[in-house]
């Protein structure tokens, strides 16, 4: 098994940029090149540098549900980034072969600037379904812009509604109009799942794919300046 050790080192700063150490990590197998392992783990070591730099503010929200007297907390996450990498001086890769997987680790030195995210986007409870319900979603912005709703499964991120927020501060009802409609369902013979619902609110003008993988995300994310956007993954249960 090779063993990497890898030193992290704050570096001065200068004006209100810093220059800062980021690393990390993705687990790789047969299915996914390795070239294609290492571009997530920088887009990882970018977000690990960007935290170091500002101290990442995540708010979680917890919601409890429960089915046949098993409860499971859901937690929903909002990343507040404070900070973006404006250009990386250094970068290095290595392959790690541990029991069971294969791991590429990056190391990235970033020149990281400030930036300020005033956007308040607030989504209703919503965290369990029957089968076969409605997908409904209610919410509303401090600001106008435009709302993706993914749905990611196996890898792969698929659009399930957009929505154009012309008045901030209206509450907005997603599906709408004579829209397409969303039912959750189950495969057959199966009695739940967990399921990751992503929200993306811009206030830029962007295009919103049908369909993107997980690394293709990554980046269409990474393109919005990061004062202009609002990413909100949650949870949410269906069962029988």
């Amino acid at each position: 098994m090779k063993k990497t050790v890898l030193s992290l080192l704050l570096l001065s700063s200068f004006a209100n940029a810093k220059e800062v150490i980021g690393v990390g990590e993705y687990r790789y197998g047969p299915d996914m090149p390795r070239n294609i392992a290492c571009q997530l783990a920088e887009d990882r070591a970018k977000q690990d540098a960007i935290s170091r730099f500002s101290g990442e503010a995540i708010e979680y929200v917890s919601n409890e549900t429960c089915k046949n007297e098993k409860c499971d907390i859901q937690k929903e996450s909002i990343s507040q980034i404070r900070g973006y990498v404006h250009s990386i001086y250094r970068r290095s890769e290595q392959t790690v072969e541990a029991l069971g997987y294969t791991a590429c680790y990056v190391l990235i030195g970033a020149n990281i600037y400030p930036t300020v995210n005033e956007i308040n986007l607030t989504l209703n409870d919503f965290y369990m379904f029957k089968h076969g319900q409605e997908l409904v979603i209610n919410g509303v912005s401090n600001r106008k812009g435009n709302l993706a709703v993914y749905h990611f499964y196996d890898g792969v991120y698929y659009r399930l509604y957009t929505y154009n927020i012309a008045t901030p501060g209206n509450q907005f009802v997603l599906p709408s109009g004579n829209g397409e409609r969303v039912y959750m369902r189950l495969k057959d013979g199966q009695q739940n799942s967990k399921e990751m619902i992503t929200f993306l609110f811009t206030d830029s003008n962007v295009k919103f794919k049908m369909k993107l993988s997980e690394l293709e995300f990554k980046n269409f994310v990474e393109n919005i300046p990061s004062e202009t956007r609002k990413v909100i993954n949650r949870y949410v249960f269906t069962v029988r």
